[in-house]
């Protein structure tokens, strides 16, 4: 006989769970998605509806949509609906692993109807440098084309305590006998001299007693070698550490110098001559807007898939999920390769397609990196673009490859119209470039090209800026741009050239005349006088104590007698005793 209650409530438990599955988890799905989406990429997540499928494991996904966090009234790509076939097993132990999937309808750059703003989060490192490096791009003064030439003759004398580079440099001239005091004491008391010839006299030892009793002599020498070799080595990494801060506050004298010129120039009421700081005039606000987009997309990447080694930071009231080595192990979540097909708004509609691969939560559990390659071509217009994020190793590194082949560009405002701005008139352009992050380190070139423009000046100042900038500029029927990306994610290093800042340059050395260079460059060699003595007897005294100190260490003198001893080795046939 079944007893009622016994039964009961077993279906009861059972209702529950079909309840759950039928009716609570595509709700609790979609809102997950669209909550930690819109957390990742500082811009709204929206999930139109989410279905599942228990037998087998499915997961569709319906009207997805992610807002452009530097244009909240863009989408940065939306797709109509995305099917996932997902692995049975490792859903057992709460991991998503998606074998294969595919989406339709997959959109880049499409307006929205409503902003898809969030409250705005603090600004990564990287993007408040790049912000604060195109505010001083913006530092330059045009107004004084017109006033230069009437104090042009009168000479200025500059003095010592007028410039911040020579009171760094007399700072160091003061404190870096005792920095260099400390690293000939720490290589002497190395002892480099007096260990090298207990060695020396262990290796002629070797050479006395019979066969096995010079081997195992040899053998003894050559250990201590490699001891002596390894601490020797650690000593002079220490040394070259230390040499490197000193470096370090040598760029800065010479920093400081770049900072006393300007401030020169800015006393003789000269603009800035220098292309590459009127390049980033012209184009660092628009170069940084961009990067700071893209960059941003590869810290977003690199903050959801740690490399090897790095600390897991536990979600907000939970623990860390620890991954042991085991037969079958799969990180928490794993799209081992979508097929993509859509169409982007780049000047236009340009269909594409391509794949991704092996996007995970724990690459070094996969042991492969995540992988994208899309390409695109319409009419006159070809694009492609190909990501490699490798963070299996502890080491990680992304790389970043783009080209893009007739851009329609609409008209682009350079400068700032308060002061000196040029507007270049819509045509088609090439756009390419690379960028690598390789741990902290930052590298990169992107080149921009487009072809028959017609450049109008604006400058709210008139008369003499605007016809420089109108004389300047009026040969110039190609905009070419060149971007350098370097140093590091919490110190990037970044540099604009091209053809509109050297002729702005050029242009305004002709304005300024003769009689305003040669003040300037009166007052530039004083400057040299001051500073590039002291620079060049700090160099010298950085490396004279710096290779003094390594050499006394003994290395090169070192591997002289490593050498000899597995020569002797060989000779007496027993080389597996001495290593390679």
């Amino acid at each position: 006989m079944i007893r009622k209650s016994y039964v009961v409530p077993r279906l009861a438990v059972l209702g529950l769970v079909w309840l759950f599955f039928a009716f609570a988890l595509d709700p609790l799905l979609k809102w997950s998605l669209e909550n930690a989406g819109s957390a990742a990429l500082g811009a709204k997540v929206s999930v139109g509806s989410v279905d599942t499928d228990v037998f087998p494991p499915k997961l569709s996904l319906r009207g997805f949509a992610a807002a452009d966090p530097g244009e909240p009234m863009r989408n940065l790509l939306e797709f109509a609906e995305a099917k996932f076939a997902l692995s049975g097993r490792p859903l057992l132990e709460r991991k998503v692993v998606i074998e294969t999937s595919g989406l339709s309808g997959l959109q880049w750059g499409t307006a929205r109807k409503t902003s898809g703003a969030l409250p705005k989060a603090p600004p990564s490192k990287l993007a408040g440098k790049l912000r604060e490096w195109a505010g001083k791009s913006k530092d330059v003064s045009f107004d004084a084309v017109t006033k230069v030439k009437a104090d042009a003759k009168e000479r200025i004398s500059v003095k010592p305590e007028d410039l911040q580079s020579a009171k760094l440099a007399a700072e160091l001239e003061g404190k870096w006998p005792k920095v260099t005091d400390g690293w000939k004491k720490k290589a002497a008391a190395f002892k480099g001299p007096e260990r090298l010839k207990e060695l020396e006299q262990l290796a002629k030892d070797a050479q006395a007693g019979d066969p096995l009793s010079r081997a195992a002599k040899a053998a003894q020498a050559l250990k201590k070698i490699d001891e002596f070799k390894k601490e020797a080595e650690q000593a002079k990494r220490d040394l070259e550490a230390e040499a490197a801060k000193a470096r370090a506050d040598l760029e800065a004298v010479k920093k400081a110098k770049a900072g006393d010129l300007d401030a020169l120039r800015a006393r003789l009421q000269l603009p800035s001559l220098d292309p590459e700081r009127l390049s980033a005039y012209l184009l660092g606000p628009e170069t940084a807007a961009r990067l700071t987009k893209v960059l941003r997309l590869v810290e977003t990447a690199r903050s959801k898939m740690p490399p090897k080694g790095a600390p897991r930071e536990p979600a907000p009231g939970r623990g860390v999920t620890v991954e042991f080595p085991k037969e079958h192990s799969w990180p928490s979540f794993w799209l081992k390769r979508v097929e993509l097909a859509g169409s982007a708004e780049l000047g236009g509609p340009l269909q594409f397609s391509g794949s991704a691969a092996d996007f995970s939560s724990d690459p070094p559990l996969t042991g492969k990196p995540a992988t994208v390659a899309l390409s695109g071509a319409e009419g006159g217009r070809k694009a492609k673009f190909t990501a490699l994020l490798d963070h299996t190793k502890e080491i990680p590194r992304d790389e970043l490859g783009f080209e893009y082949a007739g851009l329609p560009m609409p008209a682009l405002t350079a400068g700032d119209p308060s002061s000196l701005a040029v507007t270049v008139s819509p045509a088609p352009a090439a756009v390419a470039g690379t960028i690598t992050l390789s741990g902290p380190s930052l590298m990169g070139t992107i080149r921009y090209r487009q072809s028959g423009v017609t450049l109008t000046p604006a400058s709210a100042q008139g008369g003499a800026a605007a016809k420089l900038a109108a004389s300047a500029f009026s040969g110039i029927k190609d905009l070419d741009v060149e971007v350098a990306l370097g140093g590091t994610v919490e110190e990037p290093k970044f540099a604009v050239k091209s053809n509109l800042g050297s002729a702005l340059a050029q242009g305004l050395k002709a304005a300024v005349g003769k009689e305003a260079q040669a003040r300037l460059a009166d007052a530039q060699a004083q400057v040299d006088n001051l500073v590039d003595g002291k620079v060049k007897g700090l160099q010298g005294q950085l490396d004279g104590a710096l290779g003094g100190s390594i050499d006394s260490l003994g290395l090169g003198k070192l591997g002289e007698l490593q050498e000899q001893l597995k020569k002797k080795a060989g000779v007496l046939g027993l080389p597996k005793l001495f290593g390679n």
